[in-house]
């Protein structure tokens, strides 16, 4: 997998991460991200509003970009837990628990508006006292 800066505003502390690897690419949202690809932990990501989830009679993963929005995909892999579907070793942690007759081990589909990149530089933006 690479992990790429397409944008990035310093002074909004936000960015956009291109995301590459076998099964397709796709542009991330960082906040707060200070500009250093270092701060994205590439394992895992967030997913905002994600609709029409069901399970796939495909027996693979994919990563499409759909028209809904800029940052829309549509994805296909494994559930492997309440909230999480796997892609490559990387975790997308939905925004909505998934159906509960889908089973760890399936292949789910769904769509989302928006995937999030975590960031490491959340931390830096809480002061110490």
């Amino acid at each position: 997998m690479n992990l790429s800066v397409s944008k990035y505003d310093a002074e909004s502390f936000e960015g956009e991460i291109l995301v590459n690897n076998m099964y397709g690419e796709f542009i991330c949202y960082a906040y707060p991200f200070f500009g250093n690809i270092k701060s994205i932990i590439p394992s895992a990501f967030d997913v905002l509003m994600a609709s029409n989830i069901v399970i796939s009679d495909k027996m693979y993963c994919k990563i499409e970009k759909n028209s809904k929005s800029y940052f829309a995909y549509s994805i296909c892999g494994i559930k492997t837990n309440e909230f999480t579907i796997t892609v490559d070793n990387m975790d997308f942690i939905l925004d909505t628990m998934l159906p509960k007759d889908v089973i760890i081990g399936q292949y789910i589909e769904f769509e989302c508006l928006r995937i999030d990149a975590i960031t490491t530089d959340y931390f830096k933006l809480i002061p110490c006292n």
